[in-house]
């Protein structure tokens, strides 16, 4: 960023612990997932199998977040 004409660059963390239920956890691999070529008893025995090795949370995820922030000269 100084490079390109930034100043006063700084970086900064703000890493926090999110937690998720095992219903979140699921439903978020249903959504990436393509899980549409399953049939209805097939999606059943996969989410009981999902369920059963999961167990019932809560399960955390440490997410890190980084913001990295300048200044520039005023544009007249």
């Amino acid at each position: 960023m100084r490079a390109a004409g930034f100043t006063d660059v700084k970086e900064e963390r703000f890493d926090y612990v999110e937690e998720h239920t095992a219903d979140a956890v699921i439903g978020s691999l249903y959504s990436a997932a393509r899980l549409d070529a399953l049939t209805v008893e097939q999606r059943a025995e996969f989410d009981a199998e999902l369920r059963a090795a999961l167990g019932d949370g809560p399960f955390a995820e440490e997410v890190p977040v980084k913001v990295l922030t300048g200044r520039t000269a005023a544009i007249e």
